[in-house]
């Protein structure tokens, strides 16, 4: 039986306190972006959470990349189909973060792919 996986691989980059831009390609999909979030809740005690705005939070790769179903339970994942729902949401994990204790790593994706929608006024945006 063969482990080996015929996906194309990434080298994951240092995060660090902060922002970090992940590019990843294509073809790659999200699994870079998810090797890292589980990497990061591995490797602390507080919670992660994914505010997608572009319909890449992948829940079941996710589940199949964690060690164990009770990782998962550190982690939260919202999704924003319209720029008024994306921006709601992470308003709202503003909130909830101001309220807590550090989390192991906040992810964001998509983040301008809903405020390039046509029906988004440009000053808004």
């Amino acid at each position: 039986m063969s482990t080996r996986s015929d996906r194309p691989t990434a080298d994951l980059p240092e995060l660090s306190s902060g922002v970090t831009l992940v590019d990843v390609d294509d073809d790659l999909g999200v699994t870079p972006v998810q090797a890292l979030l589980l990497d990061r809740v591995l490797g602390s005690d507080g919670p992660a959470f994914w505010v997608d705005g572009a319909n890449r939070a992948n829940t079941t790769r996710l589940r199949e990349l964690a060690p164990a179903d009770r990782v998962l339970d550190r982690v939260e994942v919202a999704r924003g189909f319209t720029a008024h729902q994306h921006t709601a949401l992470l308003d709202r994990l503003a909130g909830r973060l101001a309220a807590r204790a550090s989390p192991s790593v906040v992810l964001a994706t998509g983040l301008d792919a809903r405020y390039r929608a046509a029906d988004v006024d440009r000053e808004l945006a």
